[in-house]
């Protein structure tokens, strides 16, 4: 499993410093957490419970894990986290203005939410009303958050086509609360 690893985690694992605490919202079984080296201070959450299984007997036994539904408030404190990573996850999740508050709220002041590997809703199924179809809709969601976009493919600049055509296609996109962002992702 894990050397299918997509390029958006690859992505995902640049960003935090060792002393930083990362959540994983939508962990799977453990992909990030195990490119993360294993730290007891990350968590992953996920309602599947046997990627948690999986995650915690063989891909990332240190993190720590949590069983939650992302369409529900999450059972954890506020301000814990420097980054939150939801990575291939979005798109499945119907309550998305609670599950970006609840991110917001588990976040340290400065902190970072990655949404990675967002989804175009012309080209994939399940239906486009699962799907954030637009960069405005995801600024909407993330109030009081600046936005970085890039491509997976290393080029870590805003696509003119995406702005112009204002659909989300396979991005990844940073979003910033007072947070430097690291250089790689300027």
């Amino acid at each position: 499993l894990t050397t299918r690893v997509s390029p958006s985690i690859n992505s995902a694992a640049k960003l935090p410093k060792i002393s930083e605490k990362v959540i994983d919202l939508g962990c799977g079984p453990g992909h990030l957490l195990k490119k993360l080296r294993n730290n007891p201070f990350n968590i992953g959450v996920d309602f599947n419970l046997l990627n948690l299984y999986l995650a915690k007997k063989y891909i990332s036994s240190q993190s720590g894990y949590i069983y939650a539904d992302l369409n529900q408030p999450l059972p954890i404190n506020k301000k814990i986290f420097d980054i939150a990573v939801i990575n291939d996850t979005f798109h499945y999740v119907k309550a998305k203005g609670l599950l970006t508050k609840e991110a917001s709220r588990i976040l340290k002041p400065k902190g970072l939410i990655f949404l990675g590997h967002v989804h175009n809703s012309q080209a994939m199924s399940p239906p486009p009303s699962e799907y954030p179809t637009t960069l405005q809709k995801c600024r909407e969601l993330f109030k009081g958050f600046s936005l970085t976009s890039y491509k997976e493919g290393g080029k870590y600049l805003v696509p003119t086509a995406v702005e112009k055509s204002n659909r989300l296609t396979f991005l990844n996109l940073l979003f910033s609360r007072g947070a430097p962002i690291p250089k790689a992702f300027r």
